[in-house]
């Protein structure tokens, strides 16, 4: 069995408040969670899957950067 995380140790990790961590569970946003009993808990699968699946800023896929290119070579001067 994969070991479970409480929402202090997650918001911990990921350096949110634990009211962030509630009311993204709210919004349906945040990592997977389970209940146990009345708590909830988070696999430490479910969250690692979660963080690969966030954006990601600093890189431009190369398709957009010569797209963006063409566009201004094709602008009239």
């Amino acid at each position: 069995m994969q070991p479970l995380f409480t929402e202090w140790e997650v918001s911990g990790q990921l350096k949110v408040t634990v009211a962030c961590l509630r009311k993204w569970r709210l919004l349906g946003k945040g990592p997977r969670y389970v209940k146990v009993g009345n708590r909830v808990r988070y696999a430490q699968e479910d969250l690692a899957g979660w963080l690969v699946a966030q954006p990601a800023g600093g890189t431009i896929p190369m398709e957009r950067l010569q797209d963006a290119k063409a566009k201004r070579m094709a602008l009239p001067a």
